[in-house]
């Protein structure tokens, strides 16, 4: 018997992070609808493609409530999250996407401009 591992995520996942801000809010019924100032076209399509979920971390403050947060292209599909319990989100805040390092790419989508990197 043979075992083949393939460690990707578990090896550089935790090397990248997604920092990206709240650009609109919107009130729909219970599940408040945030966009942010990236897209899953330009920063995770293994979102999308393999229906991952990032952890993430925000400076929101205030009432836990859920939202969904959306990309910044105009596609349906362009969602990060559907369905996020956290602090009451505003516009300016931050949300950062942990574990975002492995099978990432950028992609000029609907003239998406790519997000900086910086190596640390």
């Amino acid at each position: 018997m043979r075992l083949i591992l393939e460690p990707g995520r578990f090896l550089v996942g935790p090397a990248g992070i997604l920092v990206s801000r709240v650009i609109q809010v919107r009130e729909q019924g219970k599940i408040r609808s945030l966009t942010v100032d990236s897209s899953l076209y330009n920063s995770s399509m293994d979102t999308l493609i393999a229906g991952l979920q990032l952890p993430l971390l925000t400076n929101a403050q205030g009432p836990v409530c859920y939202h969904a947060i959306r990309g910044n292209s105009p596609d349906g599909l362009d969602i990060f999250r559907n369905k996020v319990s956290m602090p009451r989100a505003r516009v300016g805040d931050c949300i950062v996407f942990l574990n975002a390092g492995a099978y990432t790419f950028s992609s000029d989508f609907c003239d998406l401009e790519k997000p900086k990197v910086e190596v640390v």
